[in-house]
């Protein structure tokens, strides 16, 4: 039952349409361009306390900050931000369907569970980002006397909720509308006599049933109608998931590209100096080939001592000398 009521409820904010937010709050969120500009994920709590100090300088009342701490940091830096951070005195005092924020009343169900009045599709609060802020490009006039919320919807560390008017509202704007909501007092109350009107509801819907089943072909036209009327009506939540999972297989494909490129130019050039190295290599050996044949001819039109020592060993041995003559048998001249 209340699966069905809940339903309801959001067709009917469908039908109401979106209507303008309070301006007493600001979100701050920590987009892509804020994560690319400050160089990684998660940001830093030095850089948070820098923020938190340029908000609280530019006159806001209440920083509230919708992010997960998962990892610790130095000491340095976490000292910073516990620094910035100011403990509210508001205490929660549940009082049987109600939670008292000191002087605000929020209306809630037997669980503690608020229904939330969405405004329409974000963004329906001022938004400015967590880079801008720390740049100084902001105005701080936007945050006087406001409640600045901080909150990230970048890729990869955002936390989102359907809603009627959206499959992907950010969470921190979700958080607003119900900060809002307290602050403005336009809750969505369940009345008290909400069962008897249910239960009465229910008869009607029963003796509607039973009269449409005698007439079969009058209930299946007015389910026919009203299917064509939600489904004309709601929002195509498929549509945006597909759109979410284009903008991400793009950027994956980007990133891709990239490494694709600079491992074919890393390739390119190693080729080259290999190349360049082969050919310095070949010169080498063609320089020394040059040097060896300048040598051996060298030697041979100027031998050494060591070279010309056998020679002349064989001319003393086969030199005859006979009556004053001199006769080279060895070198087989002619005898007298």
């Amino acid at each position: 039952m209340r699966r069905l009521e809940l339903v309801a409820l959001d067709e009917e904010m469908r039908i109401r349409g979106a209507q303008p937010a309070g301006s007493a709050v600001v979100i701050v969120m920590i987009d892509d361009a804020s994560v690319a500009a400050v160089g990684r994920w998660p940001i830093p709590r030095r850089k948070l306390a820098d923020a938190i100090g340029l908000l609280s300088a530019a006159g806001a009342t209440t920083i509230g900050i919708d992010l997960l701490f998962a990892e610790r940091e130095s000491v340095g830096n976490d000292q910073a931000s516990a620094d910035q951070e100011s403990g509210g005195d508001a205490a929660l005092a549940e009082l049987g369907g109600a939670i008292d924020i000191g002087p605000l009343r929020v209306p809630t169900d037997s669980a503690t569970r608020m229904l939330v009045n969405y405004r329409g599709p974000p963004p329906a609060f001022p938004t400015y980002g967590f880079a801008q802020v720390l740049a100084g490009t902001v105005d701080p006039k936007v945050f006087r006397d406001r409640l600045v919320l901080i909150g990230s919807n970048a890729l990869g560390a955002r936390d989102t909720f359907v809603s009627p008017f959206t499959a992907v509202m950010p969470g921190v704007e979700r958080l607003a509308t119900v900060v809002d909501s307290m602050l403005r007092g336009n809750h969505l109350r369940r009345p008290g006599a909400m069962p008897w009107y249910e239960s009465v509801a229910m008869l009607v819907i029963a003796l509607a049933l039973a009269l449409a089943v005698s007439r079969l072909s009058l209930a299946v036209a007015a389910l026919s109608f009203v299917y064509n009327w939600i489904s004309n009506n709601r929002v195509d939540h498929k549509k945006e998931v597909r759109e979410l999972k284009a903008e991400f297989d793009k950027r994956i494909t980007g990133l891709h590209s990239t490494h694709r490129t600079e491992m074919q130019t890393l390739r390119s050039t190693s080729y080259n100096n290999f190349t360049r190295a082969v050919s310095q290599a070949q010169e080498n050996n063609a320089a020394i080939s040059r040097l060896e044949l300048k040598l051996e001819q060298r030697l041979a039109l100027h031998p050494t001592r060591e070279e010309r020592r056998p020679f002349r060993r064989a001319q003393h041995r086969d030199c005859r000398f006979r009556g004053g003559d001199h006769r080279f048998h060895g070198l087989g001249l002619p005898r007298r």
